[in-house]
């Protein structure tokens, strides 16, 4: 699993080299909500992620109330000419009023019906205008309490999955203590809505960790894939393995003497016949 994680303009100082160092290696950034509000904060975190490195992907709030077709559009108005790889829209409304959801109690509810359309149409339309892929993000139990149609269209989408799996509370810790007494072995206990076979997506956290290159809590992500995987999926090129190096060993050929021959020095012709003479005459042999 790869490391991620995702902001908004409450995230307002974000040092992404170091980030990155750590092991992060892709984000999701808050571009838009509804037809009404852009984070001001989309285009400096953006900037900021690709410079570093980071695979960067935008996401949406989903607002039931307002035209599918306004919102989807007025975020590929946010996002055109920024450095983006992947787009999300964000499925969690389940309130009517505002006021209600600001005043922390919510009495009027949107049918499931009109929850579940918002959805499908805004990803509807990216996909139509996009080249980019298209994430849901949403909770298993949001899709079964407040938008079960949405399980007849949900599972033709790759998913970004809102799962926690410890108590509430935070904590503040170290890349390195976050990766020995956080990070998961595995996705074990994860329940995922009917009919979706696999999550793309984890967000392991929501406002629980505050870790170092972050001046807030921030929510933490995992990639259900290893970092190539990842890369293929945006269109990336994959990154080629890295060469071992090792000092390379000349081969030599041994050289054997036979210790009863004796080594002869090299002589000139003129010396050769003149010690052949010379033997000749010891054996009486004429020359």
């Amino acid at each position: 699993m790869i490391l991620g994680i995702d902001v908004s303009r409450y995230q307002k100082t974000i040092d992404w080299a170091l980030l990155k160092s750590k092991g992060v290696e892709f984000v999701v950034i808050k571009a838009t909500s509804g037809n009404y509000l852009q984070d001001p904060k989309f285009s400096d975190h953006v900037a900021g992620a690709n410079a570093a490195g980071l695979i960067v992907g935008a996401y949406h709030w989903c607002d039931p109330l307002v035209g599918a077709g306004s919102q989807a559009q007025y975020f590929l108005n946010a996002i055109q000419g920024k450095q983006i790889k992947f787009l999300a829209a964000d499925m969690e409304q389940q309130w009517a009023s505002w006021q209600e959801w600001q005043n922390r109690n919510i009495t009027q509810l949107l049918s499931p019906t009109q929850i579940s359309e918002n959805g499908r149409q805004i990803v509807g339309y990216w996909r139509q205008r996009s080249q980019l892929p298209v994430v849901v993000y949403t909770r298993t139990s949001f899709i079964t309490n407040y938008a079960q149609p949405a399980l007849s269209w949900l599972k033709d989408y790759p998913v970004w999955l809102a799962w926690y799996p410890f108590r509430a509370g935070t904590v503040s810790v170290t890349w390195e203590s976050f990766a020995q007494s956080y990070a998961p072995a595995s996705d074990t206990g994860m329940r995922l809505p009917s009919g979706v076979n696999s999550w793309t997506f984890w967000q392991f956290s929501g406002d629980k960790f505050r870790l170092p290159g972050v001046d807030t809590l921030v929510d933490v992500n995992y990639y259900n894939g290893d970092l190539n995987a990842l890369r293929q999926w945006v269109g990336l090129p994959a990154i080629p393995p890295t060469p071992t190096t090792t000092d390379p060993v000349t081969p030599t050929t041994p050289t054997t003497t036979d210790p009863t021959t004796p080594v002869t020095p090299t002589h000139t012709v003129e010396e050769r016949l003149a010690l052949l003479e010379t033997q000749a005459r010891v054996h009486g042999w004429s020359v």
